[in-house]
């Protein structure tokens, strides 16, 4: 408010005031400004008056590309596989990729998945293949080139040597392994190598070459590429000759004729003239060159390299003047480089003439700096305004010159100006009376919650706030109502209490607290008159009402127990049968049936070698024995393989007795049938469908439905009846039907399986069903859709996870019973509702 209030005022007169002649002079000092690189694009731009600027904002450095990172951080736009710019949380990178190359976030740059072993088919995915010492990514696949010690390379993979290398060996060009297994390529004289599965010969030895497919001695009498020596190749450029042990004979064409010359003795046989330094040309034409090295190029003299200090201008060595020269300044080699503006060599070193200014650069001793026109207090608005004050340290804030801090003795003064106080000298300070120098300079008097002066050098406080009293020269809070050292009135001290510490209630002294081992305890006499209160000493061992501590009362009683008593210290009580005390918590704990506190607290349930137990009335018992034990006398004991059903023979090996309702023991490590159910007999210690009984081996599946019982029915044979084995007999015959003799004298009933409790899903007596009601310990069941469904089991028992059979109930508690019970209850009517599907005899009655 108060700056725009100025600002309105100070438009409104300005012309009175001779603004006009204010603004040109800032125009015209704005005109030596060296402008500098722009800031955010977003920036609110300021409104400055004489170097004093309002408004603005700050960049944004994680987004802005012109200050990504720091202010003045310009993103370049030129990139490796990549165009444009951004800044993303601070960092410059491309702003697009060109065609088949990926922004990598991470290092700021494009990067081409197909080939790029660090970022191989994704960004990020480093090739490390197992066993490979060194990496390929190809097509965005990463594939080993190289393998470390005890592997080999196949296929871009490396394999262990000490598998099969029949699993990965290319039998098509591995010489050691060439079309078989085992099969090594040798060449006599030189060396093989396989392909496609044949040996060839890579190269022969020296002193053979290959004819054929083999490697033959070389004749250096006769061989016009090995004339004399291996390696030695006739060259009959001016005509023809041959290799002998005389020597090679070859014309020559010296002019205009060709003349015989001896090879064994005539250089020009053998000197290359087109490349030879001191043959150049011609026979014993020497290249030179002063200042350095030549060399022969065609036939022609050319220079090889200059000596130090010399460089190569046109055809020879010149002298380099490292006092001037920009590619040797002050010494050979130093190349000048003047990345931030232009400049030469001057007397053998580097030196600038100019500098990008616009980058925020000046050039200050022939070198080009940063230089902040807002900061720098050599450069205060504009290059080379320089910041004074007397008796201080000057500095600069926002292009204008200001204080940094003072010579001691000497305060910063502030200055009206322009509607703002400025700090813009340094002046002496008195430190007698100052409050902001009292004493000494910058010792500031703290006068809190009162006023005072500083007198003589001393801050002294003169008055204090309400509720504030003075205290050793300061204003501190007092309570009076509970402060012991001031109770009522201000120095008011309470008396010292005999085993005890005074305190102050309501402005009033008393005892605050007892030492360790006393108690307030208040006495009075004469019908409770004069009553005095004292520490007295108490017994924490053994009071209810200091149990352990002072002032620590037991309760009058427990739950589940009787009244309480202090020992040692503790609070407790004897608890009713089947509870036990936890000191920890403080309370009566049921132990009867919690196997983590069976029959008293702390003691867990652990008997050796049990799968599970419980807690039953304070004692811990075994439901299951691990594997390999036994139950015994509430012990699990090793299993006796000779007799355990559980651990037959073997650990582990359970006994199963088939059919359903047979049962056995074990006996010498076998498990033996020992009885049979009704429709078995028991021959050779198996169980066999009788005559007379209900089969419950599986049999074949019907293929398809009998003709004789109405739709939706099965035609079951009746297990007992006189004929059962003939129809029996009959059923599984799937092309006939259930007609004749069988039907009309009682042989089958007709069943509706896919809901008939004793024949669910498929006649029983045949095998192919299921007799619901025979499932050991079921309470409720039914039959729906063919599979017997369980709903409740005997007392003891649950159902199991597949709902197809009972189970013991292994619990803590008697809640399953419950639950069974109640689930039992729940289903009665479904059983009743599914009864009422009853067998339609054709012929005879209902097994």
């Amino acid at each position: 408010m108060r700056l725009s209030l100025f600002l309105s005022g100070f438009f409104a007169v300005s012309s009175a005031l001779g603004v006009a002649a204010v603004t040109e002079i800032v125009e015209r000092d704005r005109a030596d400004f060296t402008p500098v690189q722009a800031l955010h694009t977003n920036d609110k731009r300021a409104i400055c008056i004489w170097g004093i600027c309002f408004g603005g904002s700050t960049p944004d450095y994680s987004s802005d590309v012109n200050n990504c990172g720091e202010r003045n951080n310009c993103c370049p736009t030129s990139w490796s596989n990549g165009r444009g710019a951004q800044c993303v949380d601070g960092v410059c990178m491309p702003a697009s990729c060109s065609n088949g190359w990926t922004l990598n976030t991470d290092t700021a740059s494009c990067v081409n998945l197909a080939n790029d072993v660090n970022n191989c088919g994704s960004l990020g995915n480093t090739c490390s293949l197992d066993g490979a010492s060194a990496h390929s990514c190809s097509g965005g696949v990463c594939r080993a080139t190289a393998c470390v010690p005890g592997c080999g390379l196949y296929s871009g993979t490396c394999k262990d040597l000490n598998n099969d290398p029949a699993n990965w060996l290319d039998l098509q060009t591995d010489p050691q392994n060439c079309g078989t297994l085992g099969k090594v390529c040798l060449v006599p004289n030189g060396l093989a190598d396989c392909d496609c599965g044949q040996c060839v010969i890579a190269s022969c030895a020296t002193g053979f070459q290959q004819v054929g497919g083999a490697c033959v001695a070389i004749n250096t009498a006769t061989d016009v590429k090995n004339c004399g020596r291996i390696g030695n190749v006739c060259s009959f450029t001016n005509g023809a000759g041959t290799c002998s042990n005389a020597g090679v004979s070859e014309t020559y064409a010296l002019g205009a004729t060709c003349v015989a010359i001896n090879t064994s003795t005539d250089p020009r046989n053998w000197l290359d003239l087109q490349t030879d330094p001191q043959n150049c040309g011609t026979l014993g034409k020497v290249c030179s060159v002063p200042n350095g090295l030549a060399d022969c190029d065609c036939g022609q003299c050319v220079i090889a390299s200059c000596a130090t200090g010399f460089q190569q201008v046109g055809g020879a060595c010149v002298a380099i003047n490292t006092a001037t020269d920009v590619k040797n300044c002050g010494r050979i080699g130093n190349v000048c480089s003047f990345t931030n503006g232009a400049g030469t060599c001057s007397n053998g070193a580097c030196t600038y003439t100019s500098c990008q200014s616009s980058s925020g650069l000046y050039l200050v001793d022939g070198q080009c700096v940063a230089v902040n026109l807002q900061t720098d207090p050599q450069n205060c608005g504009r290059y080379g305004n320089v910041c004074s004050v007397s008796n201080g340290v000057p500095a600069c804030s926002s292009g204008r010159c200001s204080i940094a801090s003072c010579d001691v003795g000497y305060t910063p003064v502030k200055t009206l100006f322009l509607g703002f106080f400025l700090y813009t000298s340094c002046q002496a300070v008195d430190t007698s009376s100052d409050n902001l120098n009292c004493g000494a300079v910058g010792n500031v008097c703290d006068f809190s919650n009162g006023a005072g002066r500083c007198s003589s050098g001393v801050c002294t406080v003169t008055s204090c706030s309400p509720g504030y009293y003075l205290v050793n020269n300061k204003c501190v809070v007092i309570d009076l109502q509970t402060d012991p050292q001031n109770c009522g009135t201000l120095s008011n001290v309470c008396p010292a209490v005999e085993n005890g510490v005074a305190g102050c209630d309501a402005g009033t002294c008393n005892i605050g607290s007892c030492n360790a081992g006393y108690a307030k305890v208040t006495t009075s006499w004469f019908f409770g008159l004069f009553p005095k209160t004292f520490c007295q000493a108490v017994n924490t061992d053994s009071d209810p009402k200091n149990c352990g501590s002072v002032g620590n009362v037991c309760p009058s009683s427990y739950l589940n127990g009787g009244s309480s008593t202090c020992r040692d210290g503790r609070c407790q009580t004897s608890c009713a049968d089947g509870f036990d005390f936890d000191f920890v918590f403080n309370f009566c704990r049921p132990v009867s049936d919690d196997d983590q506190n069976c029959g008293r607290c702390g003691q867990k349930c652990s008997i050796p070698n049990a799968a599970t137990q419980i807690c039953s009335r304070g004692q811990c018992k075994v439901t299951a024995c691990a594997s390999g034990y036994t139950l015994s006398n509430n012990a699990c004991v090793a299993a006796n393989y000779q007799t355990d059903v559980n651990n037959c023979g073997s650990k582990g090996n359970v006994c199963s007795f088939s059919p359903a309702g047979a049962s056995g023991a074990c006996v010498a490590g076998q498990c033996v049938v020992q009885s049979c159910p009704r429709g078995y007999n028991l021959v050779n210690g198996k169980c066999i469908l009788g005559a007379s009984g209900r089969a419950r081996a599986k049999r074949h599946t019907v293929p398809r439905p009998k003709t004789l019982c109405p739709a939706g029915e099965q035609a079951c044979p009746i297990a007992g009846s006189t004929l059962f084995e003939g129809a029996a007999s009959q059923h599984f015959k799937s092309g006939e039907e259930l007609t004749g003799l069988m039907a009309s004298s009682g042989g089958y009933e007709c069943l509706d399986t896919t809901q008939a409790l004793e024949s669910c899903g498929g006649c029983a007596s045949t095998g192919e069903g299921r007799d619901c009601t025979a499932i050991p310990h079921v309470g409720g069941v039914g039959c729906e859709a063919g599979q017997c469904v369980i709903f409740s089991c005997a007392e003891g028992w649950k159902r199991s996870l597949s709902g197809d059979k009972c189970i013991r109930v292994r619990a803590r508690s008697h809640a399953s019973h419950r639950n069974t019970t109640t689930s039992a209850a729940r289903h009665l009517s479904r059983r009743a509702h599914r009864s009422s599907h009853h067998a339609h005899a054709v012929g005879g009655s209902s097994a």
